[in-house]
């Protein structure tokens, strides 16, 4: 073999082995891909826009994110499994399902600050607006988003409900299939009962969220005033994850109350937080309150850390007055009210154990607490929230941008409401309140 010849056999030995090496690092990566995102309603490199924008808030935008930390949350981790599960969302319902199981993963399916994906059951049911978030309500970008996700919702649901059933398991989610029958979910949200003739009355609330509000205040209207001659009201918001604060406050407080009442707590943020100025600028249409000392209020020791977050503090609160709702309805009660609590109670219903907690003046509290600490999120200016509109696939996220603290210094939403009584041991908390009336003096039989 001549020179000429071993040479060039060696040049296509060469070249074959650069074209091998080429096919090895750059096609069959390239094709596992492919393979991966072929069937995914968006590109790529759209789904990992989408989630660079939402890790960005997450890390620095979340104004909770330290709280999740403390209860165990790995950011890192979770980041990781969720940047190589980029591929499994085939459609815009199961890319809905992937955050949401991504956002109940870093917040421990507590919901902290309100962290979680628009809700598709806040959608109006008729037009698929989004609705309340004042800058997307009429937004077509969105609506078409969530018009897309019922679609392919409504594919897998009914008779192929295993399927649903499969996905839910699969981005580990719980989304409840609610009965269509409105009118039948909204009867299920109010309770009442007679626990003792004259004695000791029960209304259990499971959730301030009604499709027809004003057959649920006139139902809730009547029950009140049934029991009007009663020693003891006992209210259970256990389990109740919240709603509409206006509820609780014009028709279960003002009907009641003597004196006016009030309502006060302190609330954190970072005015130069680049997601905080989004959501100043677009949601923030009031004074947010009085600006206090933040140097001077004392954080409490689990998170003193936080304090270094933010920049500002207010003080925060409002006022409800008696037989203020649009009926002028107003009932004599001069018993006693009981509220009945646990780690479900959030939001709405947080803040209305708050309020019920507080000594309102000269006022006495307007509940006594009965129960477990509330899971909290009912203090963080809970009537406005950020939205923010992904890039890509213009589906909506959600999230308090500001950060209620408990009179002690720590993080309503770590700690929530505390009970003034904690449940006796083997017993829930409608069982320890009739026990507390028991050694009150009722010689009742129960």
């Amino acid at each position: 073999m001549n020179k000429r010849t071993l040479f060039t056999l060696i040049t296509i030995l060469v070249l074959a082995g650069i074209a091998a090496c080429v096919i090895f690092i750059y096609y069959i990566p390239y094709q596992k891909e492919y393979a991966l995102y072929k069937d995914t309603f968006m590109p790529k490199q759209k789904m990992q826009d989408d989630f660079d924008y939402v890790w960005d808030f997450v890390e620095n935008g979340y104004p909770f994110k330290n709280v999740c930390i403390r209860a165990g949350t790995d950011l890192k981790i979770i980041k990781e499994e969720y940047t190589n599960r980029l591929h499994e969302p085939k459609n815009e319902f199961e890319y809905y399902l992937f955050y949401l199981g991504l956002f109940n993963k870093i917040t421990k399916e507590k919901q902290v600050g309100h962290l979680n994906i628009y809700d598709m059951s806040s959608v109006h049911p008729v037009t698929k607006n989004v609705q309340n978030t004042r800058l997307y309500d009429n937004d077509a970008e969105v609506r078409q988003f969530y018009e897309k996700a019922f679609m392919c919702l409504n594919d897998v649901s009914g008779i192929h409900i295993n399927k649903l059933e499969a996905l839910l398991k699969k981005y580990n989610v719980n989304l409840p299939i609610e009965d269509s029958d409105r009118e039948k979910n909204d009867e299920s949200m109010l309770i009442s009962k007679i626990i003792k003739e004259k004695k000791i009355a029960y209304i259990g609330i499971k959730s301030f969220s009604p499709y027809n509000k004003a057959e649920y205040i006139n139902r809730l209207c009547n029950m009140l005033k049934s029991f009007e001659g009663y020693e003891h009201l006992i209210i259970d918001v256990c389990e109740n994850i919240g709603g509409d604060k206006y509820i609780w406050s014009k028709y279960l407080v003002s009907p009641i109350i003597k004196e006016s009442g009030e309502l006060y707590t302190k609330i954190a943020y970072d005015s130069e937080n680049e997601y905080f100025k989004k959501y100043e600028s677009n949601f923030l249409q009031r004074k947010m309150g009085q600006s206090g000392n933040l140097e001077s209020f004392q954080f409490a020791g689990q998170n003193k850390e936080d304090k270094d977050l933010f920049d500002s503090i207010i003080n925060y609160g409002f006022g409800i007055h008696p037989g203020d709702n649009d009926t002028n309805f107003t009932i004599n009660f001069t018993g006693r009210i009981w509220l009945l609590i646990n780690g479900k109670t959030q939001s709405a219903a947080d803040r209305f154990a708050y309020f019920a907690k507080g000594k309102k003046g000269n006022a006495e509290p307007f509940a006594t607490l009965v129960g477990e600490n509330t899971g909290g999120i009912g203090l963080n200016l809970l009537s406005s929230r950020l939205y923010l509109k992904l890039p890509e696939s213009n589906m909506l996220i959600q999230s308090n941008m500001t950060y209620g603290l408990n009179p002690d210094g720590s993080c309503h939403d770590e700690f929530g409401t505390a009970p003034d009584i904690y449940n006796l041991p083997g017993k829930d908390a409608l069982e320890t309140c009739l026990e507390e009336i028991r050694k009150l003096g009722e010689r009742t039989n129960f």
